[in-house]
């Protein structure tokens, strides 16, 4: 029990300090200005310019969320969205979407599929912002809380 606890201990420690984004976009301005909007608001930022490098990436280091931008639905881009929503290992890592895409069957299967939130382009910076701290509160609580409560059950 108590090498499980600090296991957990040490999980919850991670996600909570981590302040790592990886922001995947094909779109090299807009990946350049998302990057650096998120660094100047001390956010460290790991990026890919399209899933399939994004998924490599993502096995190299675990970020604390995943941005992505889904251009195009029909062509399966939710691949991402499916692989880090099925590993255990990444599952609760935060993943946010934004798109140009803001038909109402878009956002709803990415949201069955496991999103946690869809931002639609055009959209304002502040909102990201606000979107990303959201989700990176989030996760460092529920971490803490899945480490306390079967910790000290």
């Amino acid at each position: 029990m108590t090498h499980y606890c600090s296991s957990l201990q040490t999980l919850a420690k991670r996600l909570m300090n981590n302040k790592t984004i990886l922001v995947i976009e094909e779109n090299l301005a807009l990946l350049d200005n998302t990057r650096e909007l998120l660094e100047l608001h001390g956010y460290s930022t790991a990026i890919a310019s399209f899933c399939q490098e994004g998924l490599s990436v993502l096995e190299k280091m675990r970020p604390g969320l995943i941005l992505c931008d889904m251009r195009r639905p029909q062509l399966d881009d939710f691949s991402i969205l499916k692989h880090v929503k099925s590993t255990p290992e990444y599952r609760a890592i935060p993943f946010l979407i934004f798109s140009g895409h803001s038909e109402k069957k878009d956002i709803q299967e990415a949201i069955a599929l496991g999103a946690d939130d869809y931002l639609v382009m055009p959209f304002e910076m502040r909102d990201l912002l606000k979107m990303v701290r959201h989700h990176m509160k989030s996760a460092q609580k529920e971490a803490a809380n899945k480490q306390h409560k079967n910790c000290f059950a």
